[in-house]
C-alpha cells in the first residue's frame, strides 16, 4: 500500500517533528538477517568438457575401481582356479593317504606357484582391459587427472591382491590341515614361506601392471611378464655376472631377506648381497613403472 505524504512544508517545529515521526513509521524497515553461508567446493573444467569437483575424489574413484573388480569374472575366476589348485594335493590324500608329513606341508610351494601365475594375469588385466574394451577414454572423462586415475588402478590392484593372497592362503592351509588331521599329522601354517611367496607375487603383479601401461594391452603385458620370468631370466643366468641381477633372482632374494629365516638367507649364497639385490629390483620395477607412467601421462589414448 503506497502512502502519499503531504507536500507542503511544515510551518513550525511541532509539525516538522510530527511529519518526521510519521515518515519513519511508514517507511519499510530493513532487518539484517544473516544467511547461512554454504561452502561450495571449487571446480575445474577439463579438456574433455567435464567439470570435476576438487577434493574428496580419491575414495569414490577407488570404490569405483573395486566395484569393477567385484563385478568382472576374471578376478573371481583367478581366485577360484588358485583355490581349486591348492586343494588338489589334499584331495589326492583322500584316495591315497600317506604318513609322510611332506605331502601335507608342501602346500606353500604350490600356493606360491599358482598365485604367481595369477598375479601376472590380474596385474596386466586390470588396466589392459580398459584399452581392450575401449573404456579408457570414458574413465579419463570421469577423472581427467591421469595420474590420479592411474593411482586408483594401482591401489585397487594392491587391495585385491592382498585379499586374494590372504584368502587363498587360508584355503590352502585349511585343506592340508583337514587331510593331516585325518591321518594324525599336524600341519602348521607355513608363515614365512608363504610371506616370501606373497612378496614375490606382488612384485610380479607390479611388473605386469607396468607393462600394461607401456604396451596398452592386457595380453602383451601378460606375455611380456611371463617371458621375462620364464625366458629372459634363464638366458641371463647363462652369464653368471649378469644372471645374478635378473629380475626373478633379485626379487626372490629381496623376498627371502624380508620374510625368510637366517637359514633361508644362507641358502641364497654370497654372490649378491641384500643391498645389491634391493637396488637391482628397484631399478627393474622402477624403470618399468616410470616408463609406464610417462607413457600413460603424455601419450594420447
Amino acid at each position: 500500500t503506497s502512502t502519499t505524504l503531504p507536500t507542503t512544508l511544515p510551518t513550525n517545529d511541532h509539525e516538522a517533528s510530527t511529519m518526521t515521526a510519521t515518515s519513519s513509521t511508514l517507511s519499510p524497515t530493513t532487518s539484517s538477517t544473516s544467511t547461512p553461508s554454504t561452502s561450495t567446493p571449487s571446480t575445474s573444467t577439463s579438456q574433455y568438457g567435464t567439470t570435476r569437483t576438487s577434493g574428496r575424489t580419491h575414495a569414490p574413484l577407488l570404490r569405483a575401481e573395486l566395484y569393477k573388480l567385484r563385478t568382472h569374472r576374471t578376478p573371481w575366476v583367478a581366485l577360484a582356479i588358485v583355490c581349486v589348485g591348492v586343494l588338489i594335493a589334499p584331495a589326492i590324500m583322500i584316495f591315497n593317504p600317506s604318513t609322510d608329513p611332506n605331502w601335507y606341508t608342501n602346500y606353500g610351494e604350490i600356493w606360491s606357484l599358482l598365485t604367481g601365475l595369477a598375479s601376472i594375469v590380474i596385474g596386466g588385466w586390470i588396466l589392459g582391459t580398459e584399452y581392450r574394451q575401449g573404456t579408457m577414454k570414458r574413465m579419463l572423462t570421469t577423472e581427467p587427472r591421469r595420474m590420479r586415475a592411474l593411482g586408483a588402478k594401482g591401489a585397487a590392484l594392491l587391495t585385491y591382491m592382498v585379499g586374494f593372497l590372504g584368502f587363498s592362503a587360508v584355503v590352502a592351509w585349511a585343506g592340508s590341515t583337514v587331510m593331516g588331521n585325518m591321518n594324525d599329522i599336524s600341519v602348521p601354517f607355513e608363515t614365512r614361506p608363504m610371506l616370501i611367496g606373497a612378496i614375490f607375487t606382488l612384485g610380479t603383479a607390479a611388473a605386469s601392471f607396468a607393462l600394461s601401461t607401456i604396451t596398452r594391452s592386457a595380453a602383451s603385458a601378460m606375455v611380456g611378464t611371463a617371458a621375462v620370468l620364464l625366458i629372459l631370466d634363464p638366458l641371463l643366468s647363462i652369464i653368471p655376472s649378469v644372471g645374478k641381477y635378473s629380475f626373478a633372482t633379485v626379487l626372490n632374494a629381496v623376498s627371502v631377506h624380508w620374510a625368510g629365516t637366517s637359514a633361508d638367507i644362507a641358502e641364497l649364497g654370497t654372490d649378491v648381497t641384500y643391498r645389491a639385490s634391493l637396488v637391482a629390483v628397484s631399478l627393474w620395477l622402477g624403470g618399468l613403472l616410470l616408463t609406464g607412467v610417462m607413457r600413460f601421462r603424455s601419450h594420447d589414448i
